[in-house]
């Protein structure tokens, strides 16, 4: 799939989020949330994704969620024109 980028809805971290692997590795996550215009291709699943597809604001807020994405959903469908910093 080719893309390009059309805005950046928002910047998301979380100090009580933190990723602790066996190894005893600690991670703090920052995610940047884009809003993409695909221009030829389509998607398609790699080794961490099991489905993938497009939905509703409705539909994507209806699905078993991570607890900090329905907020990330909320913003995209916001529609501002600067990006949410959280």
């Amino acid at each position: 799939m080719r893309a390009t980028v059309q805005r950046l809805i928002g910047l998301y971290s979380d100090p009580n989020a933190v990723v602790r692997y066996r190894d005893g590795s600690t991670w703090q996550v920052i995610a940047a949330v884009f809003e993409v215009k695909v221009l030829e291709g389509d998607a398609w699943l790699k080794s961490e994704v099991t489905e993938l597809g497009w939905f509703t604001r409705h539909e994507a807020l209806l699905l078993d969620l991570v607890e900090l994405y329905p907020q990330r959903i909320e913003d995209a469908f916001a529609k501002s024109a600067l990006p949410f910093i959280r």
